[in-house]
């Protein structure tokens, strides 16, 4: 959303004007100041995904053309390099999405496909990508999705545009609502016990294992997380500093005991290249966050790792290449 100010000197204008012009919608203010009459401009975008916000219709003033505004303001400008930005973004980050699959054989003829759905940008990118790139003819796969509701964690998202997202891609979703209790014991025991009190643990505990019933009963052999690589350079850190091991979250986990694996095809895309795009294609954003997202260490690592980015622009670069020499990257349990 941009906001640009100009003055116009106009007599027996409204307070407020609506135009619509393409997919984009022009908003005018007026407001009074000392100086004479100001004129702002809020632009939205509308892209196909997006349940705009609904207001009351407005009749434009008779004297002020969209065209007249468009040119006053320099919204056609701006609407160019926005929509390049969208295409340039999307080619570069579609690149690395094939260049990841193919270099970790995540995805393979005929396979069926489990996204978690947890309605953040992440992965809201991850499913739509996967989407469209199943309508491809080679690989050939199929997708579904599913969104977990946690009845006592206050991680929402609204489950009508999650269903408006799926259907526009053409993507089945399930959802499954369940929840847990802090200190039950449903899980792991012994070395374990610690890790058990983690509300994170346990909602990621019971998330997967919802996640793994399902892929089960739908018959999927593959399992989409939508993990990037900042994800992936923040677990490396967190087990170095409190585990004293070097190891991370895989792109591909192989499960020995079930005809299923773990995929991250998001693994080698950076997170501020998600985030604009997110922004660029307008995804609506998660009712309430996790509570309890800025209470773990997950945070801290974080702001550690941008400090280690501005010590040497390359840290990125060489943490990642150091877990692809040590194999690290693909896995089985």
């Amino acid at each position: 959303m941009g906001y640009c100010f100009l003055r116009i000197l106009l007599s027996g204008a409204s307070q407020s004007h609506r135009f619509h012009w393409q997919r984009w919608t022009f908003l005018t203010r007026s407001t009074e100041s000392s100086s004479g009459m100001y004129f702002a401009c809020c632009v939205c975008c509308y892209s196909k995904h997006n349940v705009p916000r609904t207001e009351p219709a407005l009749e434009p003033h008779t004297g002020i053309s969209a065209n007249y505004l468009c040119r006053i303001f320099g919204i056609h400008e701006m609407i160019d390099n926005q929509d390049k930005e969208l295409k340039f973004l999307e080619h570069k980050l579609n690149k690395l999405f094939v260049k990841t699959f193919a270099t970790y054989h995540l995805i393979e003829d005929n396979d069926k496909i489990l996204v978690g759905l947890s309605g953040g940008k992440d992965s809201l990118f991850l499913l739509e990508t996967l989407a469209k790139r199943s309508k491809i003819d080679f690989p050939h796969f199929t997708v579904e999705a599913l969104h977990v509701r946690m009845e006592n964690i206050h991680y929402e998202s609204s489950t009508d545009y999650l269903g408006t997202f799926c259907k526009e891609l053409n993507v089945p979703l399930h959802i499954v609502t369940t929840r847990f209790e802090v200190g039950e014991e449903s899980c792991h025991s012994g070395k374990d016990a610690r890790r058990q009190k983690s509300p994170c643990f346990l909602c990621s505990w019971n998330r997967r294992k919802q996640m793994f019933n399902l892929a089960q009963e739908l018959g999927c052999n593959k399992i989409a997380l939508g993990h990037h690589q900042d994800d992936i350079i923040n677990t490396t850190l967190m087990n170095l500093t409190f585990q004293g091991r070097f190891d991370t979250m895989p792109a591909l986990l192989k499960m020995k005991k079930m005809p299923i694996s773990i995929i991250r095809p998001l693994c080698a895309i950076n997170e501020a290249d998600i985030k604009r795009y997110a922004e660029l294609r307008n995804y609506q954003k998660q009712i309430k966050l996790c509570p309890y997202e800025t209470d773990s260490h997950r945070a801290s690592i974080k702001d550690l790792f941008a400090m280690a980015e501005q010590f040497n622009p390359q840290a990125r670069q060489s943490i990642w290449n150091a877990l692809n020499r040590d194999g690290k990257l693909i896995d089985s349990v």
